[in-house]
Protein backbone atom coordinates (compact mmCIF):
# COMPACT_ATOMS: atom_id res chain seq x y z
CA UNK A 1 0.00 0.00 0.00
CA UNK A 2 1.08 3.50 -0.88
CA UNK A 3 1.53 6.24 2.19
CA UNK A 4 2.03 9.80 1.38
CA UNK A 5 5.08 11.00 3.82
CA UNK A 6 4.24 13.31 6.25
CA UNK A 7 7.13 15.99 4.97
CA UNK A 8 5.54 15.39 1.62
CA UNK A 9 1.81 16.02 2.63
CA UNK A 10 2.95 19.53 4.51
CA UNK A 11 5.11 20.61 1.60
CA UNK A 12 2.82 19.89 -1.49
CA UNK A 13 0.25 21.77 1.02
CA UNK A 14 2.64 25.03 0.43
CA UNK A 15 1.68 24.42 -3.45
CA UNK A 16 -1.49 26.35 -3.51
CA UNK A 17 -2.80 24.02 -6.34
CA UNK A 18 -4.13 20.54 -6.70
CA UNK A 19 -1.28 17.97 -6.77
CA UNK A 20 -2.42 14.58 -7.63
CA UNK A 21 -0.50 11.46 -7.23
CA UNK A 22 -0.39 8.35 -8.90
CA UNK A 23 1.32 5.19 -9.18
CA UNK A 24 1.97 3.97 -12.66
CA UNK A 25 -0.54 1.15 -12.21
CA UNK A 26 -3.22 3.07 -11.17
CA UNK A 27 -2.77 6.38 -13.32
CA UNK A 28 -5.29 7.57 -15.92
CA UNK A 29 -4.95 7.01 -19.79
CA UNK A 30 -3.42 10.79 -20.70
CA UNK A 31 -0.94 10.71 -17.95
CA UNK A 32 0.44 7.24 -19.13
CA UNK A 33 0.62 8.91 -22.34
CA UNK A 34 2.06 11.84 -21.37
CA UNK A 35 4.98 10.55 -19.20
CA UNK A 36 5.82 8.08 -22.19
CA UNK A 37 6.93 5.58 -19.72
CA UNK A 38 9.52 7.85 -17.90
CA UNK A 39 8.99 7.60 -14.57
CA UNK A 40 9.21 9.48 -11.76
CA UNK A 41 7.45 12.98 -13.82
CA UNK A 42 5.80 15.73 -12.52
CA UNK A 43 2.75 17.05 -15.05
CA UNK A 44 0.88 20.06 -15.35
CA UNK A 45 -2.28 20.02 -16.83
CA UNK A 46 -4.23 22.62 -18.90
CA UNK A 47 -7.50 22.99 -20.52
CA UNK A 48 -6.14 21.09 -23.32
CA UNK A 49 -3.25 19.41 -22.97
CA UNK A 50 -0.64 17.59 -20.23
CA UNK A 51 3.01 19.22 -19.94
CA UNK A 52 5.58 17.95 -18.78
CA UNK A 53 6.95 20.51 -15.14
CA UNK A 54 9.67 18.06 -13.79
CA UNK A 55 11.18 15.14 -15.42
CA UNK A 56 13.14 11.84 -14.29
CA UNK A 57 16.42 13.47 -13.73
CA UNK A 58 15.07 16.58 -12.40
CA UNK A 59 13.33 14.80 -9.83
CA UNK A 60 15.92 11.89 -8.67
CA UNK A 61 18.54 15.24 -8.43
CA UNK A 62 16.43 16.39 -5.47
CA UNK A 63 17.88 12.97 -3.47
CA UNK A 64 14.20 12.52 -1.98
CA UNK A 65 13.99 15.95 -0.57
CA UNK A 66 10.39 17.24 -0.95
CA UNK A 67 11.70 20.96 0.03
CA UNK A 68 13.86 20.53 -3.07
CA UNK A 69 11.05 19.54 -4.75
CA UNK A 70 8.49 21.85 -3.71
CA UNK A 71 11.37 24.65 -4.69
CA UNK A 72 11.40 23.51 -8.09
CA UNK A 73 7.73 23.85 -8.38
CA UNK A 74 7.27 27.09 -7.28
CA UNK A 75 10.05 27.94 -9.90
CA UNK A 76 8.55 26.23 -12.30
CA UNK A 77 5.08 28.33 -11.54
CA UNK A 78 6.49 31.80 -12.12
Amino acid sequence: MFRKRADWVQCSESLGVVFTTYHRDDAPQDVLIAAKGNYPIVLGRSSSSLEVVLNSAQIEAFNGSPKSLIAALHTARE
